[in-house]
């Protein structure tokens, strides 16, 4: 797996005055690397990101730290596009928190894996440059939402788009189509990125 890095923020429609969205850039798995919204729009409901990859590539994986959102979806697109070209979906709307969590505010800084199976089956067949995150809350609008941290990888370039294979990139799957943990979240590549994140999640105290 390579990993994939964004070079900036395209544009952003709310960022706070420290957790702003180019700390998603940063790829640390520390606290620092959080985009939330800002204090005066957390009665917005939603809240959303471009950003720049450092080159065009496929998608095989995103990992996912939550910081409060109910919901994420991920669309991709291509820095040569005109700027009325919609973008492709690449993850559809998937669940972060359920409404029992956000009422109660529990378990706002969960890790989600998400492989191919969960992707949009269209979008795995290009190369893209362009990465659009959106974030929703639409259950609590006193609270402060967005991403602890956002990590994403490809595979290599001498190699064939993650749709091509039955069993992908990763060996066995570690989310099931919709998006969910599977049973079967035992391949090297899901749990070394499980440890990583299980690290984040003590400097955070969750």
């Amino acid at each position: 797996m390579a990993p994939l890095t964004f070079s900036f923020v395209v544009r952003f429609s709310s960022e706070d005055a420290i957790f702003k969205a180019g700390n998603l850039c940063n790829g640390k798995a520390d606290a620092t690397g959080a985009w939330k919204c800002a204090k005066e729009d957390t009665n917005c409901g939603s809240i959303e990101a471009e950003f720049q990859l450092e080159k065009a590539s496929y998608i095989s994986h995103i990992d996912i730290g939550n910081c409060g959102s109910a919901f994420i979806e991920i669309l991709v697109g291509n820095s040569m596009w005109p700027p009325d070209k919609p973008f492709v979906t690449l993850l559809p709307s998937a669940t972060l928190m359920n409404p029992p969590e956000c009422k109660n505010w529990i378990k706002t800084h969960a890790v989600r894996m998400f492989n191919h199976n969960a992707f949009y089956k269209p979008a795995l067949a290009s190369q893209w440059d362009r990465i659009r995150v959106i974030c929703r809350q639409p259950y609590r609008q006193d609270k402060q939402f967005g991403l602890s941290f956002m990590r994403m990888g490809s595979v290599p370039d001498d190699a064939k788009s993650p749709s091509s294979s039955p069993e992908g990139v990763c060996g066995k799957t570690s989310t099931t189509t919709s998006g969910q943990p599977s049973d079967e979240e035992n391949d090297e590549d899901g749990v070394m990125r499980l440890k990583k994140a299980s690290g984040l999640m003590d400097v955070l105290g969750v």
